[in-house]
Formats: structure tokens, C-alpha cells, sequence
């Protein structure tokens, strides 16, 4: 090994260490401090990555030469590098560190001729989609939350109702306040999971009065209260979150009104769209319209193909919807995907636990 060599492998030594302890303080980050599951797992992916990666790169050589207490550059510091003003510094130090290694890795694998820059590269890219998600969710959180309603669901409580939901149920008013108060009630006592205020017939006001009805008759149950579309009247009702789709307001935006406790949903149509929806800070994706719906035009359906086109890609909880019924619903879960959102199958007159159970998977 020639003294030249030796000094890329030292770099690609030094920086493979710089790189995996960088991505494991901001794994450490999203999963302790931020308190994100998927962007915990996203940055564990990254540094599996590149712990596989590096397993092609000779370890005797970067062992050989390796030389911890002969390097000029140990000694020497910057006072930036010896404080941090808060948390968000020390996730912001971390992203640097990790997207300056790989850079370095990438030129060194390039001198020294293995065939593996490219990958680093792609890792690199990865990085500064990793670096804009959790820059936008820190920025989100650090917003002044919303005071919340004395009858709001915990958000520890929020997330774990999500998590282990999988029958998700969107109504209209279906009529008078008594009719929708029977029907909201009809629901809860069949054991749904999610319920979402969807009724683009109705006036603010309007929207506002069976909004905060329905909040303060779910938050003492475990079913969870969805507004459709409207962020400010989830937050002015106690909502446990809004769901938005394609063409309404962007995530970053309305989780800049709701805060950082609140659930946001947002609709998706395809693989392109659920990959792109997963770098917001969206806690569940609706994929879909899978099937004819009685309740909705569609000019188009994606159909099973696409959810099972998807499913490997899902990092949130995630609901097929559109014309989901019992006697199809089999067709959603054979793509692996077991959570199901639904409006005729559990409209008035429909609702019972036997309907209920008989949407949920099957073991």
C-alpha cells in the first residue's frame, strides 16, 4: 500500500465512523426527542445501508491504516463544535456531519477504485431528503401549539388509537343533529376506530355545531374524531386531527395551524403520491379510490393492483378507501394492506358489530 493509498483509506475509515455515529445521534433524535416512529426508522434504514455497504470495502486495509493518535487534525477544534444552543443544533451539527462524510467516502471509493460510489452518492441524496423532513417536522413542533380543549384525547392516546386502528369510518350529517347524534353513537357502540366529519354541504357555522357535538361525545371514548379539510375547525372543536387530500392545503401548512399533537391525514392516489406524502409529517396516508364508490365520483379507480403496488412502500398507517364493502374488503387485505376506510358500508341502517368485524382482517 502506498503511502497515497493509505491516506484514503484513512479518510474512508475516519468518515465511515463519522458517518454512522452522525446518523445514529439523529436516529437517537427522532426516535427520543422528536418521538417519530417512521422518521426513526427511516434514518435506521439509511444507517443499516451503510453499514451493508461498507461490508464490500476491505476492513484490513482501512484497519491497517487506521492511526487514531497520529492525527494532526485530533487535536484541533472550532468553538462551534464544543457547545450546542439546543436540541435542534444538535439534530442540524449531525445531518452536516453525516452529508460531509459521504461526500468524502464517495471521492475516496472513486481513488482507490471499488465500485461503490455511486452508492454512496445515493446515499448522500438520501440524506438531504432525510435532512428536509426532520428540519420541517422540528420546525412544526416548535410552533406554539394550540391550547387544547379540557376534553381532548392525550397525544400519546391519539397515536396509539392510530396505530391499532383499522376501521375508519367517514359520514356526512345524514340529516337532522338527533339523526347524526344516533348515528355517531350507532358507530361507537359497533367498535369503530376513526370517525371523520366529512359534509361540504354545510356552512361554517353549521360545520362548526356537529364539529364540536361530535369532539366532545368521542373524546371519552377510544374512537378517534376526524375533521375533513378544515384544520381551523378541528382546532377550534378539540378535534384529534383533519385529513386533507391532494388539492387542499399542504401538510407543512396545516400542521403549522393544528400543531404538533394533532393527527393529519392525507389522501394519496399512487405509489409516486404515498413516497412523496412520507416525507411530510402526515401520521396516515387514505390510498385509494380503490373501488366504484356509492358515495363519491371518481373519474378513475387504482384498484387492488395499485395498493398492492404500495404496500412495500408504506412507512404510515395507511387506508385503502373508496367502495370498500364486506364483500370486498378480502380483495383489500389479500394486498397486505389491513386497514380499511368506509362511508355506505357503515352509512345509516348499516352499522353493527357483526358489519364492523367482518371489515377488520381476518386471522
Amino acid at each position: 500500500m502506498t503511502d497515497s493509498d493509505r491516506g484514503w483509506w484513512r479518510m474512508l475509515d475516519a468518515n465511515l465512523n463519522r458517518c454512522g455515529e452522525g446518523l445514529r445521534v439523529v436516529e437517537d433524535w427522532c426516535r427520543f426527542v422528536a418521538d417519530d416512529k417512521a422518521l426513526s426508522q427511516t434514518t435506521k434504514q439509511l444507517r443499516h445501508d451503510l453499514h451493508n455497504l461498507s461490508q464490500a470495502w476491505p476492513w484490513q486495509a482501512r484497519l491497517a491504516a487506521r492511526n487514531v493518535m497520529g492525527d494532526v487534525g485530533r487535536e484541533i477544534t472550532t468553538p462551534s463544535e464544543t457547545t450546542r444552543e439546543n436540541a435542534l443544533s444538535v439534530l442540524q451539527a449531525n445531518l452536516y456531519r453525516v452529508q460531509q462524510s459521504l461526500r468524502v467516502m464517495e471521492e475516496a471509493t472513486k481513488l482507490l477504485g471499488l465500485a461503490s460510489s455511486a452508492a454512496v452518492e445515493a446515499l448522500r441524496y438520501r440524506c438531504y431528503d432525510l435532512q428536509r423532513q426532520l428540519l420541517l417536522a422540528a420546525a412544526a413542533s416548535s410552533s406554539p401549539a394550540p391550547a387544547p380543549q379540557s376534553h381532548e384525547k392525550a397525544p400519546s392516546e391519539r397515536h396509539q388509537r392510530l396505530e391499532q386502528a383499522t376501521v375508519y369510518v367517514l359520514t356526512d350529517t345524514v340529516g337532522t343533529l338527533e339523526e347524526y347524534q344516533r348515528h355517531i353513537q350507532a358507530l361507537v357502540t359497533a367498535g369503530v376506530d376513526v370517525v371523520q366529519l366529512r359534509d361540504k354541504r354545510l356552512s361554517d357555522r353549521q360545520l362548526w355545531e356537529y364539529a364540536q357535538w361530535t369532539a366532545a361525545a368521542l373524546a371519552q371514548t377510544p374512537v378517534l374524531f376526524i375533521v375533513n379539510d378544515r384544520a381551523d375547525i378541528a382546532v377550534a372543536v378539540g378535534a384529534d386531527g383533519v385529513h386533507v387530500g391532494q388539492d387542499e392545503l399542504p401538510v407543512e401548512v396545516v400542521r403549522a395551524i393544528v400543531g404538533p399533537e394533532r393527527l393529519i391525514g392525507l389522501s394519496t392516489h399512487s405509489a409516486a403520491q404515498v413516497q412523496a406524502a412520507q416525507s411530510t409529517s402526515a401520521n396516515y396516508l387514505g390510498l385509494g379510490p380503490v373501488f366504484p364508490s356509492g358515495t363519491k365520483d371518481f373519474s378513475s379507480h387504482v384498484g387492488v393492483a395499485t395498493l398492492s403496488e404500495c404496500q412495500p412502500l408504506l412507512e404510515r398507517p395507511t387506508f385503502a378507501i373508496g367502495g370498500v364493502h364486506t364483500e370486498n374488503v378480502a380483495q383489500v387485505h389479500g394486498t397486505g394492506i389491513r386497514r380499511v376506510a368506509v362511508q355506505a358500508a357503515l352509512g345509516p341502517g348499516r352499522v353493527s358489530p357483526t358489519a364492523v368485524q367482518q371489515l377488520r382482517p381476518q386471522q
